[in-house]
């Protein structure tokens, strides 16, 4: 008699144990899927915004290249040396280059704080156009800054 109540408790406890693994196969399953999707809004979203980049510098190098040729006359650029200033504008290129990072980095990090999928294409439009313009009003008032006289 002794015997036959441990061997029902094993058989349940054999049943529990292949119960326990079913549902951590259906939990890792899960799990994975998971890991894809994120996986997948991730590199959905690194795409989007690098293939807008050559965009951006396109924009980024003109509104430059506008800026130091408005103020190449001014009178500082005598006492700051047109190398310098010409190595400064390399700089803020690549500077801004940087911060282009962001606009992928802000959808991600709305991605995990949200728990959404992608953000739509009018709200990365519109991240991508006022991160540009930010970019255009930093550059010129940089170099008004650096080199409008009336500062100096």
């Amino acid at each position: 008699m002794g015997f036959c109540p441990s061997i029902i408790f094993i058989q349940q406890l054999l049943k529990t144990k292949h119960l326990i693994q079913l549902n951590s196969k259906e939990q890792h399953k899960n799990t994975d899927k998971t890991v894809d999707q994120n996986q997948s809004v991730v590199k959905d979203a690194i795409l989007w915004w690098e293939k807008k980049r050559w965009i951006y510098n396109l924009l980024i190098i003109a509104v430059t290249s506008l800026v130091v040729y408005d103020f190449w006359e001014f009178p500082m650029r005598g006492i700051i040396g047109g190398n310098q200033i010409v190595f400064e504008a390399f700089l803020i290129v690549l500077g801004a280059n940087l911060f282009y990072a962001l606009g992928w980095g802000l959808e991600l990090t709305a991605h995990y704080i949200l728990s959404s999928k992608c953000l739509h294409p009018i709200a990365r439009w519109s991240l991508f156009i006022l991160g540009t313009l930010a970019t255009f009003f930093m550059i010129a008032m940089y170099f008004t800054l650096r080199l409008d006289v009336i500062f100096a």
